[in-house]
């Protein structure tokens, strides 16, 4: 079984490294979302610094990235022009990332708990 120990490393940070490498990896994923438009959806890389956040820091660092990147996406969309017929639908799609995002947050939290039983 191939290691990977950088990535094994990332599990193993502390507060203050997880917080600058998720602001870090948060910057690089906002300013990739603004370079690729309204066309070209990047939602799921929001997901990467938040569950290294979360799991890193605790569920309330958590949910600050959490609201961090859907704020983000909602003034990138209106700055951009949100691709959506009525004000409605981007409202329910900002809703349904906000969901999302905090579904992972918690698995990744309660993953993290059951981990640090174990060990």
């Amino acid at each position: 079984m191939t290691r990977w120990p950088w990535v094994e490393r990332l599990f193993h940070l502390e507060r203050s490294s997880a917080l600058a490498a998720g602001s870090l990896a948060l910057a690089g994923i906002i300013a990739l979302d603004a370079m690729t438009g309204a066309q070209v959806t990047v939602t799921t890389l929001y997901l990467l610094p938040i569950f290294l956040v979360g799991w890193n820091c605790g569920l309330r660092w958590g949910i600050v990235f959490v609201v961090v990147s859907i704020a983000s996406q909602d003034i990138l969309a209106v700055m951009q022009g949100y691709p959506h017929s009525k004000l409605v639908y981007f409202l329910i799609t900002l809703a349904n990332r906000f969901v999302t995002y905090t579904v992972v947050l918690l698995l990744a939290w309660q993953l993290r708990i059951f981990h640090e039983r174990e060990r």
